[in-house]
């Protein structure tokens, strides 16, 4: 769908018996006005007469069109950011009735792109003109009996729209801003101006009759001068709208590529374009949402300058090269983008280095916001980059204690709303060889020297910016391309960088750094040294005219100033500072470092970050520091951090509680709830009245319902019913929305102890849900269920769901099944199975399939159902996947549908599955086992050795595991006669560990002999601890003592990376098996510096900045 270009839409909506060429008059003159080009009309069509003589037709009700408005506004109208609303008598209701059903549906975030309404004498008080003449001649004309005077429907929806939209202070789900301009005819007999006016606030008389108030006939006209002055203020209040068409590529921060040696300006510039793979699966993600399609949020993921941020470029360049784009620039941006709703059908939101809005303590709740928003409007177009490590990785991981970023992970991994895209950092040779006609083509020299630079890496892209002779420049060391002192500078970024300083960094904190770093023989005797280094850094160029840059445009540092003429800060360049991070891993960084940290930073996300990661080093005291000043500075969350390693032993006497008691932020009801629970539980009373004194109730934010509900908990255990009522009237559940059910639940459960008209309006918002979305229905019936809340499920109940629910999601009728059974609702459950909803239930749903399957089979009655439903999706299955004809075997052996096995093996899916992988028909070959069906495991399994031509051990190994437990001796040996071990790689040695596992578990012990006299200790790659953890561990098992030798010869433990701590300490338990105790303590050391593991010995009192192990101390020693 093409779109609006930054357009106000403007819908003209018809009166009673008319049409939309009433309008014809003002549209033309809007037309000719070169002031409104701005605008575009949208006519609204619906049906009104006297009376239907038609006996199928009927004339629709106020409701009907209003329901017809709010689909015109989605389809036709959705493609604009702002609209504005023009009606004409009856057509000023039918707005009325349409901004009423939204605000009572929780929508009002998605009225705040009509910027202004004006009605056109519409009959607010009703029209008494021919009143008894329309009773008679057309009684049961819907449209005429809301023409009445004091007709109720009417009242009531002006009595929303005047407290709900005209006097609104804020826009949230059932209130929303909009200014409603009223113009009455002065002559108009049919609706008097006094009805037009009511009680609208802004509301005057313009010349003219009923009729001739709508029909301008020329631009001085008064009514078109009113809607044109509408028109402007309309406008005027609206963003700027950038569009990506008419943006340098430079202004979207997409990387500008160089040629080598001294470059010159027009050298510099955009290369030809050369699409990958990953252009290809971006293009296909975006159409659909360019198509009118859902809300989508495309995250491009690798390594810097790998080509991510010009490939979105490049897309939104060709597809959707006039729609508005939308650039935050941080958090709170974003922020105010989305809740000022702005977020609208055919804007592209643009998140390059999308850490930048998803870090900090905004981040969860950005996160959250746009999830909401994409899933609820359609054709949002959200593009973003992150780099995999660290931030995709740490963004979307599990398992990690508090789940920190748990918002973010859900709107990451959103199945239906996200797609990420990896952008590889090498290129295929299929690549190399278009990339070279490209420079053919073009007579571009960058591609030729970038080609040539990357030959033996296939990082040829890279080179395009210089990243690589930047990086080489700064391993080299000091004294070669970069200075003593400036090398020393550009680590005191790189390290503050790493260790958590997200902002620019102050020009104090860096020179301090490097000055405490420097050899005092390397220090500069010019008072001016810092100034003059850190402005060559960031310009490239020094004084003396020699470079700092690379090719005369990368420079290592980039100057960043809030305002003209203020003072610089700096960062590190992008590529450099990734590319050093894992180099630099178990750096602990210079005593200077942590000193300028505590002192020069401020940013309070800024510096909790680094308090957790002085505290992963057990740097506990700099921890400590660090984590009092973000709480002074307001971080919502570091108290919680803090009071967790305020330990007994660093606090004996609870000074430290009292302090955060005292000085803790209290926006954040989730961490006053933990700080309260910790309180408890640690017996620190004076710490938890000292916070119940200081009233939380009244000062936390009341967004997070989960958060608030936490908290009412929190204050009832610690014996604050009154904290906890007063935290109730401030109404918290006037902030809870329909879309997330789960928090919802639990603040009802909660208010029920307190408060039970804050429940009821929750409550209210539980059960506002389709009765025809099972999946729905079923999480609000459970989550109801856990809070003991049988009437409330009664109430959902009432709706009728087992008569309404669509029946084509398998998954989504298991859910209701069995949310219906553990309510004890079974007349609810017989009426959905009287529906016969196995007939109609998607067959491509496996996973789906499965649950229903064990739900019928739960139920009392349903048997027949589950092998009706079993052979069903037997004779529809796939014979390729094997995966699903495994899952349909499993699932009918688990509920007895012994005719669908038959059925399914009648039909010989061992010769016909596709055998891509030894894992892909792994549980195919475990059920035709179980079932006693050897010679179609033996057909399987020959298949998937004949099919096999890798050279990778794991690929070999994994042919062996699927093989060996279903006993399929012959495939096995026709595998080992093939001498796997003499072809296959020996550079990942977890890999070749697998396949000595693998060998030794079908006793080839030939074949090992054979691996092992390759010597794969001499080849194996040693960055990842955790696969030569396994190597090592295999050949022990052996055993094999001179191959692990000759392996620890070659010194894994300084090689190892170590940011992953449960690969470091299997690494770890290695080398004490085999009793290297100085690669032990080597390993040991890297590991605590670079925070992944701090061994048993350093845990109660830490370490000092120097290494070494703290001395005991506490906090009231520290801070008096």
């Amino acid at each position: 769908m093409a779109s609006d270009g930054g357009k106000l839409g403007v819908v003209f909506i018809h009166g009673f018996r008319s049409d939309p060429s009433m309008w014809d008059s003002f549209v033309e003159l809007i037309e000719d006005d070169a002031n409104l080009n701005f605008t575009h009309s949208l006519l609204f069509r619906y049906a009104t007469a006297l009376r239907s003589f038609h006996p199928l037709r009927r004339i629709p009700t106020f409701e009907n069109v209003a329901d017809r408005l709010k689909e015109f506004l989605d389809t036709e109208g959705q493609e604009y950011q702002n609209l504005m609303l023009v009606s004409h008598s009856q057509g000023g209701l039918v707005v009325q009735r349409y901004l009423a059903r939204m605000l009572n549906e929780g929508r009002g975030e998605d009225l705040a792109r009509i910027r202004r309404i004006v009605m056109f004498a519409c009959p607010n008080n009703g029209s008494d003109i021919g009143l008894s003449l329309r009773r008679r001649w057309i009684p049961f004309n819907p449209q005429e009996r809301q023409l009445r005077p004091l007709d109720e429907q009417v009242t009531e929806a002006q009595r929303i729209v005047i407290n709900r939209v005209v006097n609104a202070t804020q826009t949230t789900s059932h209130s929303c801003r909009i200014p409603i301009q009223v113009y009455a005819g002065e002559t108009d007999n049919i609706v008097t101006p006094a009805s037009a006016r009511s009680v609208f606030p802004d509301a005057t008389v313009l010349p003219g009759d009923h009729f001739s108030i709508v029909r301008p006939d020329s631009r001085q006209h008064r009514s078109f001068t009113a809607l044109k002055r509408q028109l402007m203020l309309a406008e005027s209040n609206a963003p700027p709208v950038e569009i990506i068409g008419t943006l340098r590529a430079e202004t979207l921060e997409v990387h500008v590529a160089v040629s080598p040696g001294e470059a010159t300006k027009s050298s510099v510039g955009l290369t030809p374009y050369l699409a990958r793979v990953h252009d290809e699966v971006l293009r296909r993600a975006l159409k659909s949402t360019i198509d009118g399609g859902p809300s989508i949020l495309v995250i491009l993921t690798g390594d810097s300058s790998t080509g991510k941020t010009r490939a979105l470029y490049e897309a939104l360049r060709d597809l959707a090269p006039d729609r508005p784009l939308l650039r935050p620039t941080a958090s709170d941006d974003l922020l105010e983008l989305i809740e000022s709703r702005r977020l609208v059908s055919g804007s592209v939101l643009w998140l390059n280095e999308a850490q930048r809005f998803l870090y900090g303590s905004s981040g969860e709740r950005v996160a959250a916001e746009l999830k909401s928003t994409l899933e609820r409007q359609n054709g949002v177009i959200a593009v973003g980059t992150l780099w995999t490590e660290p931030y995709w990785n740490e963004l979307t991981a599990l398992g990690t204690p508090e789940d920190p970023y748990g918002k973010a992970r859900a709107l990451l991994t959103h199945p239906g709303l996200t797609v990420r895209i990896p952008v590889s950092a090498e290129l295929t040779e299929e690549d190399r060889s278009r990339w070279k006609d490209l420079a053919r083509k073009y007579g571009d020299n960058r591609l030729s020297q970038a080609l040539d630079a990357g030959a033996n890496d296939g990082h040829v892209i890279q080179h395009l910016s210089g990243g690589p002779e930047l990086l080489r420049a700064y391993i080299e060391g000091p004294g070669v391309h970069f200075t003593h002192i400036e090398h020393a500078v550009i680590t005191a970024a790189l390290d503050a960088r790493r260790l958590g300083h997200r902002t620019p960094i102050a020009a104090d904190l860096l020179s301090e750094t490097a000055d405490g770093a420097l050899n005092p023989r390397r220090r500069s005797a010019d008072p001016h040294w810092a100034e003059e280094t850190l402005r060559s850094l960031s310009t490239g160029v020094r004084s003396d005219g020699t470079r700092t840059d690379i090719r005369n445009t990368l420079a290592p540092l980039a100057a960043y100033r809030t305002r003209s003429g203020a003072p610089a800060s700096y960062e590190p360049a992008d590529y450099l500072d990734q590319h050093t991070r894992s180099q630099r891993a178990d750096q602990l960084g210079s005593p200077s470092l942590w000193e300028a940290l505590k002192v020069h930073t401020h940013d309070p996300d800024d510096l909790e970050r680094l308090a957790d990661s002085a505290w992963k080093r057990g740097l506990y005291k700099d921890s400590f520091r660090l984590s009092r000043k973000a709480i002074l500075v307001g971080h919502p969350s570091a108290a919680g951090d803090l009071v967790r390693r305020l330990t007994r032993t660093l606090d004996p006497e609870y000074r430290g509680l009292e302090w955060v008691a005292n000085n803790a932020t209290l926006t954040d009801p989730g961490v006053v709830a933990r700080l309260l629970s910790h309180f408890r539980s640690s017996g620190a009373h004076r710490a938890l009245a000292t916070l119940l004194g200081r009233d939380p109730a009244v000062h936390v934010n009341l967004e997070d319902p989960f958060a608030v509900s936490q908290l009412i908990n929190s204050l009832i255990k610690s014996g604050a019913h009154n904290a906890a009522s007063r935290l109730a009237a401030r109404k918290p559940a006037e902030y809870v929305t329909a879309s997330d059910p789960r928090a919802a639940a639990q603040l009802f459960t909660s208010l029920r102890k307190i408060d039970e008209d804050q429940a009821s309006v929750v409550l209210d918002q539980i059960t506002t849900v389709s009765a025809t979305d099972a999946g729905a229905i079923a999480f609000r019936i459970g989550q109801l269920q856990s809070g003991g809340a049988t009437q409330a499920i009664a109430k959902l109940l009432d709706l009728n769901p087992a008569s309404r629910v669509g029946l084509r999601n398998p998954g989504a009728l298991a859910q209701l099944i069995n949310a219906l059974r553990k309510s004890g609702s079974f007349d609810s459950i017989s009426a959905l199975l009287a529906r016969d909803p196995v007939t109609k239930v998607n067959l491509e749903d496996g996973r789906g399939l499965i649950q229903l399957l064990r739900q019928l089979r739960q139920t009392s009655g349903a048997e027949d159902m589950v092998a009706d439903l079993a052979l069903r999706w037997a004779d529809h299955a796939d014979l390729r996947s094997p995966q699903i004809v495994a899952q349909i075997l499993k699932e009918s052996r688990g509920v007895g549908a012994h005719q669908a096995v038959t059925a399914l093996l009648a039909r010989n899916p061992a010769a016909h599955v596709k055998v891509n992988s030894a894992y892909a028909v792994a549980g195919l070959l475990t059920e035709l086992w179980e079932l006693g069906e050897h010679e179609a495991v033996d057909v399987l399994g020959n298949r998937l050795v004949c099919d096999m031509s890798s050279r990778d051990p794991r690929t070999i190994a994994s042919i062996i595991r699927v093989l060996h437990p279903v006993r399929a001796e012959r495939a096995i040996a026709a595998l080992l006669a093939r001498n796997p071990e003499s072809q296959a790689r020996l550079d990942n040695p977890g890999d070749v560990a697998q396949l000595i596992k693998q060998l030794r578990a079908v006793s080839a012990e030939r074949s090992i002999a054979g691996l092992l006299a390759r010597h794969p200790e001499s080849e194996a790659r040693l960055d990842d601890p955790g696969d030569v953890a396994q190597l090592i561990r295999q050949l022990r098992a052996l055993p094999a003592e001179q191959t692990i030798a000759a392996l620890l010869t070659r010194n894994p433990e300084k090689h190892a990376s170590v940011t992953n701590a449960r690969a470091v300490r299997r690494l770890l338990r290695q080398l004490r098996q085999v009793g290297t105790a100085q690669a032990t303590e080597t390993l040991t050391r890297r590991a605590m510096d670079s925070g992944v593991d701090l061994p048993e010995r350093y845990k109660a009192y830490g370490r000092e900045v120097n290494g070494l192990a703290a001395d005991p101390w506490a906090w009231d020693h520290i801070f008096g």
